[in-house]
């Protein structure tokens, strides 16, 4: 286990967090917040920093469903199809490590607004 002390974390959503620790077993993330709160972690491997993002972030990326990057297939295939494809490259980023993403333009902000939807159901 690696303990990683900071002065700052930025999270993948919300405030930054000061005074954070990241907890990382093997290639999971176990903890990531205020270090008041942190689970106790006595044979792990400390690191310091000034400042963590944990997870990976993709700052620059396009879900937009598509196969090849061939302009006329995406007015061609459907809404629908692409919005699956999408939901499948999502996938395939949460399982490559990628755990935020700065979604640049495609159907990202779509997909976003469908699963807030599925919170607010009762």
């Amino acid at each position: 286990m690696q303990r990683i002390e900071a002065q700052i974390m930025i999270p993948g959503r919300g405030d930054p967090v000061r005074d954070a620790v990241v907890l990382a077993d093997g290639p999971m993330i176990a903890y990531a917040g205020p270090a008041a709160e942190a689970p106790d972690s006595p044979d792990a491997t400390v690191v310091r920093a000034y400042a963590v993002l944990p997870g990976l972030w993709d700052c620059h990326a396009h879900f937009m469903g598509v196969r090849a990057m061939d302009p006329t297939r995406i007015v061609q295939d459907p809404v629908a199809l692409r919005a699956a494809r999408a939901t499948a490259d999502l996938r395939a980023a949460l399982d490559a490590g990628v755990t935020s993403v700065r979604e640049i333009g495609g159907l990202g902000v779509s997909l976003a607004r469908a699963r807030g939807s599925q919170r607010n159901r009762t």
